[in-house]
C-alpha cells in the first residue's frame, strides 16, 4: 500500500472538521458575508483574483475574511464542503 505524502495546513475554520482534498488557495482574504455565492459555490467578490472560480469539491483556503457589512447574512453552499477524513 502507497501512502500519498500532501500539504499539511492548520489555521481557523469555518466549518469545523479535519477533511482531505485539493485545495483552491486565494491570495487575498475574501468576504464571508457576500464574496461567494452559496448555491453555486463561486467567488464573486469583485476585484478579486479568483472572481469567477468555483470551489465546490475543493477546500479553500484564505488568509483571513474582511469584517462583515450590517443586515447582510450568509450560508455555506452545501457542495462546498469536502466529507470529513476517515483514517
Amino acid at each position: 500500500m502507497t501512502a500519498t505524502v500532501g500539504t499539511v495546513l492548520r489555521g481557523r475554520t469555518v466549518v469545523p472538521g479535519v477533511v482531505t482534498g485539493e485545495a483552491l488557495v486565494s491570495p487575498e482574504t475574501i468576504s464571508g458575508w457576500g464574496g461567494i455565492d452559496p448555491a453555486s459555490g463561486t467567488i464573486v467578490e469583485a476585484r478579486h483574483p479568483l472572481q469567477g472560480v468555483c470551489f465546490t469539491g475543493r477546500i479553500l483556503v484564505f488568509p483571513g475574511a474582511r469584517a462583515p457589512r450590517a443586515g447582510r447574512r450568509s450560508s455555506r453552499a452545501p457542495g462546498c464542503s469536502a466529507p470529513p477524513h476517515s483514517g
